[in-house]
């Protein structure tokens, strides 16, 4: 399919929380949702990657505020670029940081994981949880990302993954 340029489709810096810089000389959004910088392709090489081999159906939590790469880099290639519509990338844009409610990121992991496969961007405890995920799932490094498995799951671990240490069953 063709792309859409982001901003026919409604998005700008307010629309999606990114912060006025100094003067407005940067232009945010093309800043984080453009992942080619100057030839360093290595946000548009991880988008990439994450984007070819993600398995079906994958739910991507990547706070914009804590994981800022994560979620626009993996925003672009879903809204922009429109590559496998199958992928869900959250991050709740429009909350306040400062008073984000984990319980939102928990209930949403705990809902889907074992529905579908799910990523998380980082192991923020002040976004995600994780120290509390940790002690009821096997999380894992997995595509730059760290994926979340059922207990029951782990042992379906891809070869050569373990659990981070004091993690799952």
């Amino acid at each position: 399919p063709r792309a859409i340029s982001a901003p026919a489709l409604g998005f700008t810096d307010k629309t999606l929380g990114i912060p006025q810089i100094g003067t407005d000389i940067r232009d945010g959004f093309a800043y984080y949702a453009n992942p080619n910088k100057r030839g360093d392709t290595g946000a548009y090489d991880f988008g990439a990657s994450f984007f070819s081999s993600a398995p079906p159906n994958t739910l991507v939590i990547a706070e914009w505020y804590t994981d800022t790469d994560e979620f626009f880099v993996l925003g672009y290639f879903s809204r922009v670029e429109a590559l496998r519509p199958d992928i869900e990338i959250i991050g709740w844009p429009m909350d306040d940081p400062f008073d984000f409610d984990t319980g939102l990121a928990v209930a949403l992991i705990e809902a889907e994981v074992g529905r579908r496969p799910v990523y998380l961007a980082s192991l923020s405890d002040d976004f995600y949880g994780a120290a509390a995920l940790a002690s009821r799932y096997c999380l894992t490094p997995e595509l730059n990302l760290y994926r979340v498995y059922l207990p029951t799951s782990a042992a379906q671990l891809p070869a050569g993954a373990t659990c981070l240490a004091g993690a799952g069953p």
